[in-house]
């Protein structure tokens, strides 16, 4: 039976991506935010709007959820509404503990019920490509992939809560997860790791720095992810990867919403980026990905994001934080520069 209604909790930044999408797919959406009234929500898409979130389930009974709650919110989220019989697909991350993960997956099953989280990225084009091209082995091998994803310090969010380590987990888990997630789905589980985090204590929050993890595979691949929440205002999101392997390279830079796509073998550059555009450029991942979401409750089938994929990227995460280095800015006094000389010390 096909789903034709879908709750959503949070009507941010990211709950008003979704709720496009939702929509896009000709979906009746009831959303739930204390923040907006009701004819501000349904402007936005809305079908009906509820202050509260336990309200919108006990009054519409949907079959399935889409949550956009700050993260320290997820876990009692997601299990009242799997207490109230809905399917879930919450935003990344899972949570930002191993317990609350554990939480939400046990009560998945004992109701009957199924998470999937949104890595958003796997629905992405490039990266289909790339996981397209290990599994295939037309270029051999894989050898190291490197990521890189930066932005201006996102003081958007709600009370700051994305500044808040308590209540984001900071840029490594908020953000460099991405690529975390990422490098996981193409290389398998990483059993090396450590972590260089700088922080600004200019910037407003306790969650915002700037991060490079470093990622030993059991396959013997290597990974390097370099983060960043410390662009000034203005510089434009940027992100991409480059994933080498022993007879090629597949390389992706992106910037603003201009991406280019090239595949290096033998001497030869191939540019990928007509065919990204013909097959992935009118395409929305975040329609992709609560179409994937719905059309596998509704057949039964795997979720191209499992839970325990979900919960590994919390996992490294934790697990970078155990092996981290937290460069500190010099006196106030000194100029950081002249520390860089040679003879000056290192």
């Amino acid at each position: 039976m096909a789903i034709t209604k879908v709750g959503l909790a949070g009507l941010g930044y990211i709950g008003r991506k979704h709720l496009v999408q939702l929509r896009s797919l000709g979906l009746s959406v009831v959303t739930a935010d204390p923040k907006l009234e009701s004819a501000d929500a349904e402007a936005l898409g809305s079908t009906r709007h509820y202050a509260d979130f336990q309200q919108l389930l006990v009054a519409e009974q949907p079959e399935a959820v889409v949550i956009c709650l700050p993260t320290f919110m997820h876990r009692d989220s997601v299990i009242m509404a799997l207490e109230h019989g809905s399917h879930v697909l919450v935003e990344k991350p899972f949570a930002l503990c191993l317990p609350d993960i554990d939480d939400m997956m046990a009560t998945a099953k004992k109701q009957g019920r199924r998470i999937m989280v949104a890595h958003v990225c796997r629905f992405m084009g490039q990266n289909i490509k790339a996981h397209e091209l290990i599994d295939n082995g037309s270029l051999g091998c894989p050898v190291h992939f490197s990521a890189w994803r930066m932005s201006p310090t996102p003081m958007w969010s709600d009370k700051n809560w994305l500044g808040n380590a308590s209540a984001s987990g900071g840029t490594v888990m908020d953000f460099q997860i991405h690529d975390i997630d990422l490098a996981c789905w193409l290389l398998g589980e990483p059993i090396e790791m450590a972590l260089i985090k700088r922080q600004d204590s200019s910037r407003s929050g306790s969650g915002f720095f700037h991060a490079i993890g470093c990622l030993g595979f059991r396959s013997g691949v290597s990974a390097s992810l370099d983060t960043g929440h410390l662009m000034p205002a203005g510089y434009p999101f940027t992100s991409g990867f480059r994933l080498v392997f022993d007879r090629g390279v597949l390389q992706c830079d992106m910037v603003g919403f201009n991406l280019t796509l090239k595949q290096y073998e033998d001497g030869v550059m191939t540019d990928l980026t007509g065919w990204y555009g013909d097959h992935y450029a009118e395409r929305n991942p975040y329609r992709d990905e609560s179409e994937h979401f719905l059309k596998c409750l509704e057949s039964g089938t795997d979720f191209v994001v499992t839970t325990l994929e979900a919960r590994q990227a919390v996992e490294v995460v934790l697990k970078l934080r155990e092996h981290e280095i937290l460069a500190t800015r010099p006196p106030s006094d000194a100029n950081p520069c002249h520390l860089l000389q040679p003879g000056t010390g290192s």
